[in-house]
């Protein structure tokens, strides 16, 4: 008699399942952000990494990072109608995807003066500020500048320089906490 055994768990059930544990959390980000906008809790937009999110939260503006609902688009399947909104605009097809579909979701929020119908998520909460960074990918600072032209609203940039890779960070690290505190 032959024993059958339960096949192995392998990497694509196991990040299936971590997908599905996320899911929740990640709508309960927007879903956070709208209840904390209608409540007229402050809102910014932010990026990932970007140096000052304990900062915000500590004084009540609630996080929405522009980058992850980008992704959120791409994963609902649903980025398209902002990448060709953005390109509409007149932003190059080679610009990053995240700036594109964040800058067409803005673009087409102005032009129908609400969230986009369907929106993955019920859409981004309409920010107060925008908090840009320099950090990660160079688009990064131009975006929320950018995004001037669909909302009259404060925006701020922090450029983060970064030592080159060759240095000795124990070496350089002064210099460069000192230029960032003094920027």
């Amino acid at each position: 008699m032959f024993e059958t055994k339960a096949p192995a768990k392998t990497t694509a059930v196991k990040a299936t399942r971590m997908a599905m544990k996320v899911r929740s959390t990640v709508k309960s980000t927007y879903t956070w952000a709208a209840q904390a906008k209608a409540e007229g809790q402050p809102i910014a937009y932010t990026m990932i990494d970007s140096q000052y999110d304990e900062i915000i939260r500590a004084m009540g503006i609630v996080p929405i990072w522009t980058e992850n609902y980008a992704g959120l688009c791409a994963a609902k399947r649903d980025a398209e109608r902002f990448l060709v909104r953005s390109e509409a605009e007149g932003y190059s097809n080679v610009l990053c995807s995240y700036a594109r579909t964040g800058i067409g979701f803005d673009s087409l929020r102005r032009e129908i003066g609400e969230i986009p119908p369907n929106s993955p998520d019920g859409g981004m909460a309409m920010p107060d500020m925008l908090l840009g960074s320099s950090a990660i990918c160079d688009s990064r600072y131009k975006w929320y500048q950018a995004l001037g032209r669909y909302m009259n609203i404060p925006t701020y940039n922090i450029d983060v320089v970064t030592p080159p890779v060759d240095a000795d960070l124990t070496e350089v690290a002064d210099y460069y906490i000192n230029y960032q505190l003094s920027s």
